[in-house]
């Protein structure tokens, strides 16, 4: 159930968080599932905010790895 959307589609997200049986904030690692009740909370680059909530979780990657950015927790 989507709870609240950004004003504008497509936006850059800048910050989140998802939780359920478990919290991941700022990062969501690869492979992830999640059974159970599952909320989603993203902020926009301008503030507005993505809310969604559901059963379950799972997030796999579709593709091969790239380098974007350093970011906290970066093995050297």
């Amino acid at each position: 159930a989507v709870e609240r959307l950004p004003t504008e589609l497509p936006c850059e997200l800048d910050d989140g968080r998802v939780s359920g049986d478990t919290v991941q904030e700022y990062m969501i690692a690869l492979p992830t599932c999640i059974a159970g009740a599952v909320r989603f909370e993203a902020r926009g680059l301008y503030g507005d905010e993505l809310i969604v909530r559901g059963d379950g979780l799972s997030v796999t990657e579709i593709g091969e790895a790239r380098y974007v950015e350093e970011f906290p927790g970066t093995n050297p």
